[in-house]
């Protein structure tokens, strides 16, 4: 059986090395399921696709995995999801160490005004958090 996955950058999840080879977590997984059980081939390592374009190419069948998809109500619809999870994720608000400002929530993201910068990635559970936030965060969009 070969399955075709596509990535997006995200170390420490796929990266490419200094030589140009895949590297990660989950390139490491897969590697893993191919050593364990050689009929399980994945191909395509290396190719990178927009996340919403993965869920879309999955969703329609023109993709047969993706290795540390976020389990939600509208991917229930298309996917089938395996026990236990691979990993589990914390997601966390990182601030500057050399930050002036003393920010430890949201709360001081407010109080920065225009001043603050947040950064997601585009299309993430993260990204659509923060833009629920839009009242207290307006001046970012």
């Amino acid at each position: 059986m070969s399955l075709e996955p596509l990535h997006k950058i995200v170390p420490p999840k796929f990266y490419k090395d200094n030589t140009g080879d895949m590297q990660g977590l989950e390139i490491e997984i897969m590697r893993a399921i191919t050593e364990y059980n050689p009929k399980i081939r994945f191909l395509g390592e290396g190719n990178f696709m927009p996340i919403g374009r993965i869920f879309a190419s999955l969703e329609y069948g023109q993709l047969d995995v993706f290795l540390g998809a976020g389990k939600n109500k509208s991917r229930l619809k298309f996917l089938n999801y395996i026990s236990p999870p691979l990993y589990t994720v914390c997601h966390v608000l990182a601030v500057r160490k050399n930050d002036p400002v003393n920010v430890a929530s949201f709360t001081g993201i407010e109080k920065l005004g225009k001043q603050g910068k947040i950064v997601t990635l585009l299309n993430t559970a993260t990204h659509r958090f923060i833009a629920r936030q839009k009242e207290k965060f307006n001046h970012y969009y």
